[in-house]
């Protein structure tokens, strides 16, 4: 069952009711193009609900069934984009660091062997996981954090600098 919102119209949220008409017509005329079978966008601010549509099919395969409130879509990956940004704003207010154990901000993460796994670890798809077996040399992205001299403990425990190296694909450095 979905969270419940109140619902406010998108100006008395200070959000452009254009922009969300604007955005229900262009996933609209994808979906009718075939481009994927359906989505649901919910658009909230303050706690209140400005835009909540539900439009096409959740499946095609082995029959179509048409999208509801209550489907349930397969996200993968694609909330660790918002994750990482609310991350980031987190590290930049001093409320935590990359090189954080997971564990310091999660009571209970560190059973089964992960309380080693840094915040910056988890971001990059490099926790290694005690029980995650690869089979074949993976390419790798490496991000290297620093944290701050003890000098400049004043602005929290920020990160001072962070480098990434490597192409996601081969694992290369970057030119």
């Amino acid at each position: 069952m979905p969270v419940s919102l109140d619902r406010a119209t998108p100006a008395s949220l200070d959000l452009d009711p254009k922009s969300l008409e604007r955005l229900l017509e262009t996933v609209t005329r994808h979906i009718a193009e075939g481009r994927y079978p359906g989505a649901q966008l919910a658009v909230a601010r303050h706690g209140k609900l400005a835009l909540f549509e539900t439009i096409g099919d959740a499946r095609i395969d082995p029959a179509r069934a048409t999208a509801s409130e209550d489907t349930l879509w397969l996200l993968y990956s694609n909330t660790k984009v918002i994750t990482a940004c609310a991350v980031w704003l987190l590290v930049e207010r001093g409320a935590l660091s990359f090189t954080d154990r997971v564990a310091e901000h999660l009571p209970g993460f560190e059973q089964n062997a992960k309380g080693d796994i840094t915040v910056i670890q988890l971001l990059t798809h490099q926790a290694g996981f005690p029980t995650r077996r690869c089979p074949r040399p993976c390419g790798r992205i490496m991000i290297s954090c620093a944290r701050p001299s003890a000098g400049s403990r004043s602005s929290g425990r920020r990160v001072r600098a962070c480098t990434i190296t490597g192409s996601p694909r081969t694992g290369r450095p970057r030119p």
